[in-house]
């Protein structure tokens, strides 16, 4: 049995974290001093500060502390609200090259979040580089374990070459001198800090200081970031020359990572288009803004072209694998808000949708009597034939059935991958139903479930 103030202490628990919201600019010169990840409550996305670093520029607010939501960056009278470290990264990239501040709207909890006195050396090294073993987050423009820091400002390591040419970065086959942890069996004492050359190779993969005193060192110098990390980069922090030379070196291994990679850098690159021409409102004079405008249509046109070709190259390579089925809609099952007056009657249209957003209408169900519980014969709604390939990933197809009141108003909306609806149909000519649950209901319509049988058929070849 729990003691009174075991109950006590949990209730208290249970009492929602009353927030404070503040402002804080940064200079963007300098890391923010913070590790950022994302993390989610349930019903959305928050980018939350995970770890800080000792003296750092976040150190220095002692209102930021483990917990805080990033909230929105503030840009003039504008408020762009960030739900991911992702999305901060960008945020904070961009203020990076235009060497300008970065004003953060956090909410932080009222009372102190007590930290953990050996933080900063598990966390952060001395001189404020992140070496903890969480590499999923964001690590406030300052350098990690495995990556250079996006921080252009940073010191470059020292690079062999010609003192009398000049070089603009890091080539194939120059060499770096950095200190490395060098540990071998049965060597005493462990971490003794020697000098080792390394030549990079193709990927061009920063090698930096081993941290690990008990591992061996070869484990710290020859990690090359992967394809995806590498295309993200490219986009992020690098021109479009850099980003079309990583797609020729191959998006990624895994198809399936480099059909999701393609996708978020393309969305992201979007919304970078959109936050520089807000910029650009302000100040439509400014040569760095306008230059990023032009390199950013240039990677979106690049993606777009490369997403593309990917879509068709599997199209082509799985045409075998295309099936036709007939679906009708059985009944549907509308649950109404209390109290909410009811529609005098609906319609419907059936669409066959894509996750990339394009649509083809299959057919209408006029308009018909409303009750909560409707039986659709064949008479007031034919059966609709589609065509369904469940080998595509990249263009995988849903049903769409949006409903309407009388007078035209969205109801609600049931949808589902096709790929779903027809699993049950291996064999010819017979008939399954399957529920579609409610997608988008709006304030009179609590949920719903609509039951649809399908039924796989074979293709007419005359």
């Amino acid at each position: 049995l729990q003691s009174p103030r075991a109950k006590k202490v949990m209730r208290a628990d249970l009492l929602p974290v009353k927030m404070i919201e503040f402002e804080k600019t940064f200079d963007c010169l300098q890391p923010l001093g913070a590790y950022f990840k994302t993390e989610s409550d349930g019903t959305r996305k928050l980018c939350k500060v995970a770890s800080i670093c000792v003296g750092g520029a976040a150190d220095r607010d002692k209102r930021i502390q483990r917990g805080s939501i990033v909230d929105s960056i503030l840009l003039n009278s504008s408020r762009l609200p960030i739900k991911t470290h992702l999305e901060l990264s960008k945020r904070y990239s961009v203020a990076a090259k235009n060497k300008s501040t970065l004003r953060i709207l956090f909410k932080s909890p009222e009372t102190t979040v007590e930290g953990h006195p050996d933080e900063v050396d598990r966390h952060w090294s001395h001189d404020g580089k992140w070496v903890g073993a969480d590499l999923k987050g964001w690590a406030g423009g300052a350098v990690d374990q495995w990556h250079q820091s996006t921080n252009p400002q940073l010191p470059k390591p020292n690079v062999a070459e010609d003192p009398d040419k000049e070089s603009s970065g890091l080539e194939v086959g120059a060499e770096i001198t950095i200190p490395v942890q060098d540990v071998a069996a049965g060597d005493a004492p462990t971490g003794v800090d020697r000098r080792r050359s390394i030549s990079l190779g193709p990927s061009k993969a920063l090698i930096i200081e081993g941290r690990d005193a008990t591992t061996n060192p070869a484990n710290h110098l020859a990690r090359p970031a992967p394809p995806e990390d590498r295309l993200r980069a490219a986009v992020d922090n690098g021109k479009c020359k850099d980003l079309i030379k990583v797609l020729e070196e191959g998006a990624s291994q895994d198809e399936d990572v480099a059909i999701r990679v393609i996708g978020e850098a393309y969305t992201s690159t979007k919304e970078r288009i959109c936050e520089n021409r807000t910029q650009l409102g302000f100040d439509p004079a400014s040569k760095a803004l306008n230059a990023t405008a032009k390199d950013l249509a240039a990677k979106k046109a690049v993606l777009s072209i490369y997403s593309n070709a990917m879509v068709q190259l599997e199209k082509a390579s799985t045409l075998e694998h295309w099936a036709c089925f007939e679906l009708r809609i059985l009944n549907a099952d509308f649950r109404m808000v209390d109290g909410n007056k009811k529609p005098s009657g609906v319609s419907a249209k059936i669409r066959l949708g894509t996750l990339r957003g394009a649509t083809e209408k299959l057919a209408e169900i006029a308009t018909q009597p409303f009750t909560e519980f409707i039986v659709f014969d064949s008479e007031s709604h034919p059966t609709v034939r589609l065509h369904n390939n469940s080998f595509l990933s990249m263009e995988q197809r849903q049903i769409q059935v949006e409903f309407y009141t009388q007078d035209g108003k969205p109801l609600c909306r049931f949808q589902k991958l096709v790929n779903d609806v027809v699993r049950p149909c291996s064999s010819y000519d017979v008939p399954h139903t399957c529920e579609i649950a409610v997608d988008e209901p709006n304030y009179e319509l609590k949920s719903g479930e609509l039951v649809v049988e399908v039924k796989r058929v074979r293709l007419d070849r005359a």
